[in-house]
């Protein structure tokens, strides 16, 4: 924070506070709006700064002043996303002949959208410096002017909802730094030191600090007689010029400063005559002492007279006659001028100089390295005391003392501080510039794998999509093989396939959590096994052999030797028990066949023999609720989006068991069974009844069946739900697969199944099922309602539930991740912390996790991010892969990633 505001950054603030209360109205106002403008004429060329804020990115500036015109296209980095679409600044400069103006130079302004909007036209002038000498016929300049454009912000506009009071002043600070002041320089002083040396005295300063000060000085006819250009000034900077030595007559200097961000302050101007030095009274002399040269004036070289203070280089007045001793003062790296004597005569004006003399340089050496390598690839470089730029690795001699050093701007990188360092005479200096790699438009999103977000609805800014969506995997129940299959929705090849016990335990009903992780229940030895998703890490290295050994294809590993087999939980009543993969663990007749993920990422699950629910922690195993639901007998499992888990009896009722609470109800079904239930985003639970041959929908919000429809199929089993409200029923009985609508009118009926037991929604859309009586699996694309894939696949295949993780990612709750991997081009990359800015409604939530790699194949664990927090388990390594998690488990309003930056070290 700022400890040190001017007059006009409050007054900045105040048209801030408006501005970003009065965001929305602008979105809302489509075409771009010109929220500042400022003109500066500076030898022969315009500058005009101009910010705006627009619902689209703006893509062009336009500026017209006289017969002249420049038109500049927009980095898209220079639209700062915010809440009410983006905003920006860019600086213009247009050559301009000052002979066509009088007083001061009237410009133009439009903008420029990237859907061809244009904003209004908005007017404003910049003044033209002028100068009054003797005889020239020039009048004084005075400044002022039109002051429109100094700082035009609109008004009359409407305040946006958000957060609390620390939201709002987030916002505030962050439209403050981008909305930087422009310097502030004093009116110029003229110290004339002889009959031709001269100096300028001045002040300024800027927030973000002085890149340089500009001083030229013009003779009579306008021909430029001197300049000086100061740079590397700080924020505040207060001092003289160099001495400037000038013939007679009459002359005209201009001071204007920039900050580092290329603001540029008013041009300052003042005249004045060489040629003469007023001579003293007729008691009393003068004394003018010039030091030289300018170099040692710039470090507090000084003199005086002895026994008084000490002075800068110039006249010394009123001094009585008589002899004087002058001293001048000691300053690093110089050799001093001895002392010198002077008479001072009545009358008379005595003069002396005293010439510093540069001690031999001591000097050092110092190397700069850049990283990531990465960086330095799209041309990441430094430099010293604002000197010429150089890349990475160069090793330089540099004086002894402090010096900074800066690194170039690149697209998409931020640049690192500026540093300052100290170098040793005769030793070897070292500096580091780490370099941080944002991700905040749409093509930097590009760069990921997105799997339920989105950044079309807004643009560049990740939203979570309005369709349903999962990762592109189903797990498929080999029932009788003892085994599950993981298989590539897209290609339908068989990735991995593992035992789920030592033995044959009729693997039956599988779930996908939040993570792509696969949950199955073993009917006929009373255990969950967890398995976990390699593509995304899950699993674990428990043998320490640096990889992970699990199965590939169809190849099976013996039973606790694949990594990702994770966790098994034995659920027989009164003595369950977490097991760990390998070991004996017990086993029972308790039957679990309703399994369903809560929003939590936990697993619930019924025992068909024991009328038990239970909450197992979805990371541990461990058993975190039990529920004795009896006389319900759970067949099958489904959680909502308001926690409530439904459940199916084959006896004809559903289970209403709130998650929160443990208290639960059923609700009969008249005439039928109950059997497969499908969710769509809407809250409607879908229930078919077995060989009673109806289907149900129950209206999750009252529990009340909304409708019962005679099938006309036979045994219908697995229920599935599309993005376009559709529910696919599994007829086993038929051997078909039924399409009907929401409202429940029969829209297909798809034939050449064997025994259908389940059904589900891929990625893509597309409707898998899975066969009971043969080893074949099929995949519909429902624009054609036909069969477009058939895979063969172990077998027997009795599922039914959420087989590819649909429900619970899209229904249950509403989750999205997008995965970016970051080649560093280095291979000892050591990664520092990661940044974001994005917005979080109650109810959602917004995650980030990172691994690094040395060969983008084997990744350590995933390691849990905070914000501007440190890594402390993410090893250096060339790679580093990023996953951003939103959730929305309440309310209907996104999470939104506006940005992200990882930084090295």
């Amino acid at each position: 924070m700022r400890t040190t505001v001017s007059s006009q950054l409050v007054l900045l603030v105040l048209g801030l506070i408006c501005f970003t209360l009065c965001l929305p109205a602008y979105a809302a106002a489509g075409k771009p709006d010109i929220i500042r403008h400022e003109g500066t004429y500076l030898e022969r060329t315009l500058h005009v700064i101009v910010q705006w804020q627009s619902a689209n990115p703006v893509v062009k500036v336009r500026i017209t002043a006289g017969r002249e015109a420049k038109e500049i296209k927009v980095d898209e980095y220079d639209n700062k996303r915010n809440p009410a679409g983006y905003e920006g600044e860019v600086t213009v400069v247009v050559p301009v002949d000052p002979a066509m103006f009088q007083v001061n130079v009237p410009y133009v302004v439009q903008l420029e959208d990237d859907l061809l909007q244009r904003s209004n036209l908005i007017n404003g002038r910049a003044d033209l410096p002028k100068t009054e000498f003797a005889g020239g016929g020039m009048m004084p300049h005075h400044g002022g002017g039109d002051a429109w454009g100094q700082g035009h912000v609109r008004a009359n506009v409407t305040a946006q909802p958000g957060g609390g009071a620390g939201d709002m002043v987030d916002k505030l600070l962050g439209v403050m730094e981008r909305h930087d002041v422009p310097p502030s320089i004093d009116e110029i002083k003229v110290n004339q030191l002889s009959a031709q040396g001269v100096s300028f005295s001045n002040k300024a300063n800027d927030d973000k600090g002085l890149r340089e000060i500009n001083i030229k000085v013009f003779d009579n006819s306008g021909k430029e007689s001197g300049t000086q250009q100061l740079a590397n000034l700080g924020k505040v900077w207060q001092g003289s010029s160099q001495t400037f030595m000038l013939q007679p007559g009459n002359y005209r200097v201009t001071m204007q400063a920039v900050d580092t961000a290329g603001n540029t302050s008013p041009e300052k101007t003042a005249v004045f005559t060489m040629g003469t030095i007023t001579p003293p009274p007729p008691n009393q002399g003068s004394l003018l002492v010039t030091i030289l040269p300018d170099p040692a004036l710039k470090i507090g070289a000084q003199w005086k007279l002895s026994g008084k203070d000490w002075l800068n280089t110039g006249v010394k007045s009123d001094l009585p006659p008589g002899k004087y001793k002058v001293e001048y003062k000691e300053v690093a790296g110089w050799t001093t001028p001895a002392v010198q004597e002077v008479e001072i005569i009545a009358g008379q004006n005595a003069q002396i100089t005293g010439t510093y003399q540069q001690a031999a340089a001591k000097k050092g050496a110092l190397q700069v390295a850049v990283v990531p390598a990465a960086a330095v690839g799209l041309g990441a470089k430094w430099r010293l005391d604002g000197g010429a730029w150089m890349v990475a690795g160069t090793k330089v001699e540099a004086t002894e003392g402090k010096h900074k050093i800066e690194f170039a701007e690149i697209a998409g990188w931020q640049a690192p501080a500026v540093q300052e360092i100290t170098v040793t005479a005769g030793k070897d200096s070292t500096a580091t510039g780490a370099y941080g790699r944002i991700y905040t438009v749409n093509k930097d999103f590009e760069e990921g794998t997105l799997v339920g977000l989105e950044f079309q609805t807004v643009k560049d800014q990740l939203q979570l999509t309005k369709s349903a969506t999962t990762l592109p995997f189903i797990w498929v129940p080999n029932s009788n093989d003892g085994t599950i299959s993981k298989v590539d929705t897209t290609t339908g090849t068989e990735l991995g396939r593992y035992r789920t016990g030592p033995g044959s335990g009729s693997p039956s009903r599988t779930t996908v959590d939040l993570q792509g992780n696969c949950w199955v229940g073993n009917r006929n030895t009373g255990t969950v096994v967890k398995v976990g998703l390699l593509e995304n890490g899950q699993c674990v290295d428990r043998n320490k052999n640096g990889k992970i050994d699990t199965s590939s294809g169809s190849n099976l590993l013996a039973w606790g030797e694949d990594e990702c087999v994770l966790l098994e939980v034995s659920l027989n009543k009164g003595s369950e028990v977490t097991c760990t993969v390998g070991q004996k663990c017990p086993t029972n007749g308790s039957g679990p066949r309703g399994i369903a993920i809560d929003a939590n990422n936990n697993l619930w699950a019924g025992t068909y023999n024991q009328g038990m629910y239970y909450q197992i922690n979805g990371s541990t195993g461990a058993i975190l609720k039990k529920v004795d639901v009896s006389p319900h007998r759970p067949y099958g499992g489904i959680v909502d989006k308001n926690g409530l888990l439904w459940s199916a009896d084959l006896s004809g009722n559903v289970l209403r068991l709130n998650t929160t609470t443990g208290a639960f109800s059923q609700i009969q079904l008249s005439g039928s069974q109950a059997y497969g239930m499908g969710l769509n985003r809407d809250g409607r639970l879908y229930v078919s009844g077995w060989c009673s041959n109806k289907l149900m929908m129950i209206n999750t919000s009252t529990g009340a069946v909304a409708w019962t429809k005679d099938t006309g199929d036979s045994c219908s089993r697995g229920v599935a739900v599309t993005n376009d409200g559709d529910v696919w029923v599994a007829n086993s009985g038929s051997n078909t697969v039924s399409r009907w609508s929401a409202d429940g009118t029969k829209k297909e009926t798809i034939k050449g199944f064997q025994h259908p037991t389940g059904v589900a929604t891929d990625a893509n859309g597309k409707v898998w099922v899975v066969d009971y009586n043969s080893s074949n699996i099929y995949r519909i694309n429902p624009a054609s309602n036909a069969v477009e894939l058939t895979k063969a696949v172990a077998g027997p295949h009795y599922g039914y539930s959420d087989m590819t993780g649909i429900v619970s990612r899209s229904m249950t709750t509403k989750t999205g991740t997008w995965t970016v991997t970051l080649d560093s081009q280095g291979d000892t990359t050591a990664w520092d912390s990661l940044l974001w800015a994005g917005n979080v409604p109650q109810g959602s939530s917004l995650k980030v996790r990172v691994r690094s790699s040395k060969d983008n194949v084997t990744w350590s664990a995933w390691e849990d991010v905070l914000a501007a927090t440190s890594l402390k388990a993410t090893p250096a390594a060339r790679y580093l892969q990023m996953e951003a998690t939103l959730q929305l488990s309440a309310g209907e309003v996104s999470p939104i990633l506006y940005d992200l930056m990882v930084k090295t070290k």
